[in-house]
Formats: C-alpha cells, structure tokens, sequence
C-alpha cells in the first residue's frame, strides 16, 4: 500500500534502510496520502475518489474502515499530535476538519484558497499550514478555522524563473524547523526552495523570507531530519543531497552537509538511479490538475454565458407573460359579467312569477 503524491515520485522517507514486506492491503481507489496515527496503532489512506480508510496495524486481519469522504479527490492528510483533528484537503480548494476517529463529526473549514489545496503541515496543535495552486500558503487557527496569515510565494519566486508558458504556481512540499522556527516551501517546476521565518506575536502570524535556495533543477520533494534537510531531485549521481542548516543571530545559512555517515548514507541512494530515472521528464500531477481546473473553469464560463443570454431574454419573456395575464383576466372579466346577466334575467323572472294577485275584497251588508 503506497500513496501517489502530486509529483512523478513518491514522499521521501529517510532514513532508508532494507525493507521486509509483512503485510499487503487493497484499496479501492488510487491513494493519494497516507499517514500514521501518534501511537501507531493505525495507518489513514486517503484515495482519488475523496475517502478516508483507516487500517490496523495491531490487527492486520481487520478489515479497513471508512473513516469520512469528500465529494472530490483528496491531496493531503493530517492528524494532530493531540489526535483531536483529522484534516483532509481536496482538489476543490477546501480545508476540512473533522473529529478523529468520529471524522464524519465536522468541526469546520478553512476556506480561502482560490486553486486546488495541495499540502498540509501542522506546526502546533491549533496551527495549520497549508499550500495550494495558487501560489499562496496560509496559516490557519483550527480553535476558531480563521485565516491568520497569507503568504504569496509566486511573488518570492526570482522573477527570471517566470516565463508564458509557466505562469502558475502551486506549492508542492513543506517543511517546519521547529527549533528555529523556519518554514521551507518548494513549488512544483521551479529549481529553487523558498525559506521563511514564523514568527509568533500575541496570536498572530507573522512571516518573513530569509533565504533563497537555488537548484539545478526543480525538486520532488524534500524531507527533514533534524538539522538536516533531504532533497530529492531528478538529477543523476545527486538524486538525495542532504542539507545543513543554521540560523544564528538572523542569519539562516543552508549548505550541503559535512557530515560524513550522512554523505555515505546519500551516495548509497545516488547508487540506485535506475529507479528514479523513469520518473524523470513525466508531467507533474499539478499540471494534470491545473489543465482539469481550467477545464472546469471554461464550462462554468459556458454556463454564465448561458445564464446571461437567459437573462438578456427575460424582459420579453416578461412582457408576453404580462399579455397573457392581460388576456386572461380580460376574459375573466367577460365572463363574469356574462355570468352576472344571466342571474339577473333569472332573478327578475322568478320575482315576477311569485307576484300573487290580491284577494277579493268581501262586503258585508250593514
């Protein structure tokens, strides 16, 4: 069982190490994001068709169970650490909240993003992140679901990146420095990853950029650990380059790490390109979803045309309305006073019938 990201190649999991199949489950539709529960009991995969399914992993013979839906594909998933909140995100710009496990229990919505919500990143238990494909990452308050921040990275990109034909911008991976408070976003198609500073102040967000990491090429996704960053990238012989960071007195620094177990760990990864060689030139999913979304958006442009030309003709409709009532109460009228004629020809001639002729008078003799 294995999620499909936006992206020609999986989540990135490091450390990697020899893996054993224990266990195969089938899913109904293609997943889309997986995550585990805090206490590993269970594992939630989200699949194409929007559905939750949450398996064991105490009881592998348990059949998976149908935890909540959307009426659109899902993109991501996240459980908070506190395991109150699942938090599901879909291809139609939504954000919703649910109880865990109870996840059909709504708690609300962060609605706000105007293109498709691609990621989701829990910084605190009442804080979410999430990215979209509108270039935008917005953090949200999940005690009161308002916007607190909204961060336009299409405008930090570097402007010689922007060219016609690659004029959107959707965020395809996140990741959170906790110790320094440092938020990493990379964007599908451009080579570069876009460093922030998260700042707290009385309940509000404040967010500035530190830093802009260039790459050869655009990155599939990036992973941390620790102090270091992993990014994976279609690039032979540096597939896996593990990055150092530090942020000293304002200054956030990022450099490939010295660290000599983790740059053998990362030439045993650039070892094996033959598997991450056929993923490389494949279209991103985000461009499959913008292309849909634009679809989308011209058959809602067809139906306003629609409504327009139905509203333009409603005047006539009106007026050949009101001339029907016209002749309808014109006629009504007729008809009533038709009516009312007959009555009184009947009226009078039932009076005159019922007329009775007086009694004679009788004389008496005196």
């Amino acid at each position: 069982m294995q999620a499909s990201h936006p992206g020609p190649v999986h989540s990135l999991s490091v450390p990697i190490v020899t893996h054993v199949c224990c266990e195969k489950r089938s899913v109904a539709r293609r997943a889309t994001a997986i995550v585990f529960t805090h206490d590993l009991s269970q594992v939630l995969v989200a699949d194409k068709s929007g559905d939750v399914y949450s398996f064991s992993l105490t009881d592998l013979n348990k059949p998976g169970e149908l935890l909540c839906g959307h009426l659109s594909m899902l993109l991501d998933m996240a459980i908070t650490s506190n395991g109150r909140y699942i938090i599901t995100a879909d291809r139609d710009e939504k954000i919703r909240v649910g109880h865990y496990p109870n996840a059909y229990n709504i708690a609300g919505f962060c609605l706000g993003h105007e293109e498709f919500v691609s990621k989701l990143l829990i910084l605190k238990d009442d804080i979410l992140v999430s990215g979209a494909g509108d270039g935008t990452v917005r953090f949200w308050n999940l005690e009161t679901f308002q916007e607190l921040y909204c961060l336009d990275c299409a405008q930090d990109l570097p402007s010689e990146m922007h060219s016609s034909e690659n004029t959107q911008v959707a965020v395809k991976a996140m990741q959170f420095f906790t110790k320094y408070d440092i938020l990493a976003v990379a964007a599908d198609s451009y080579p570069v990853i876009l460093f922030y500073k998260v700042v707290w102040s009385a309940g509000n967000v404040v967010v500035e950029k530190v830093n802009t990491m260039r790459l050869s090429q655009p990155p599939w996704d990036m992973q941390l650990q620790g102090d270091i960053l992993w990014v994976l990238q279609p690039v032979e012989g540096d597939t896996i380059v593990p990055y150092s960071v530090s942020y000293k007195q304002e200054d956030f620094q990022v450099e490939k790490t010295s660290d000599k177990k983790t740059i053998e760990l990362a030439e045993t990864v650039n070892k094996n390109w033959d598997f991450f060689k056929g993923s490389v030139g494949q279209e991103s999913n985000f461009q499959l979803l913008f292309k849909a979304y634009k679809n989308r958006k011209d058959n809602m442009q067809d139906y306003l045309e629609r409504k327009r030309q139905r509203l333009a003709q409603t005047p006539l409709k009106k007026e050949k309305q009101s001339r029907r009532n016209k002749q309808r109460r014109r006629k009504e009228k007729e008809g009533d006073a038709a009516e009312k004629e007959g009555s009184e020809d009947v009226e009078g001639g039932t009076n005159s019938d019922s007329i009775a002729e007086p009694e004679p008078k009788i004389l008496k003799a005196s």
